[in-house]
């Protein structure tokens, strides 16, 4: 039951954090508040989902669950490598984004794809990286409830990617539908 709750509380984080992401409500919220810089709504947006995903997991952590297997030191060495590979992905990644706008502090600004550093190799380094980390997580925590986040958290990267995908199309047209020829998705040379 509690498990319940739990992949209840993760689908309802995943539908908001995507649908708050849309153009269409961020253009809404924009002429609703008379928002005058986009920057105020992507500042929100960051703290609403910050606030969201620490409260899941804080709430992922103490609740109760059945472990599935007892991790031995093979478990443990495996579950450190796919974290730190996964974290440092994900730092070497951040490098290639605007940070302030990223996080709402300056204006986002429109910047040619950029295709060198880790988007060289995977056109989603940063999902790549979250997929590592939360797998990591599970095989060194093996509890269902830690299985069912790993599975959540891959079809909503998998749904995700599908939909920044598009965006991206939309954005850099021929010159992204050429990227996606040459660049995987998530694992180099395979996904």
């Amino acid at each position: 039951m509690n498990e319940g709750f739990l992949v209840l509380g993760w689908v309802v984080y995943f539908y908001l954090h995507s649908l708050l992401a849309a153009t269409s409500v961020k253009a809404f919220f924009a002429n609703k508040f008379a928002l005058t810089s986009p920057c105020v709504y992507r500042f929100g947006y960051n703290v609403i989902g910050l606030t969201g995903i620490l409260l899941l997991f804080y709430f992922q952590i103490i609740m109760p669950s059945n472990i599935l297997f007892k991790p031995g030191i093979i478990a443990i060495c495996i579950s450190v490598c796919l974290m730190l590979t996964g974290l440092i992905i994900m730092i070497v990644a951040i490098r290639n984004y605007d940070w302030k706008s990223f996080i709402g502090i300056s204006e986002e600004k429109i910047y040619a794809l950029v295709i060198a550093g880790m988007n060289q190799y995977v056109r989603h380094p940063l999902y790549s990286g979250t997929m590592l980390l939360v797998s990591g997580f599970f095989v060194w925590q093996p509890y269902f409830k830690n299985l069912l986040l790993m599975i959540l958290m891959w079809i909503y990267l998998a749904i995700g990617i599908f939909y920044e995908e598009q965006k991206l199309v939309n954005l850099y047209g021929d010159v992204y539908k050429n990227y996606q020829k040459k660049v995987k998705k998530m694992i180099p040379f395979i996904w």
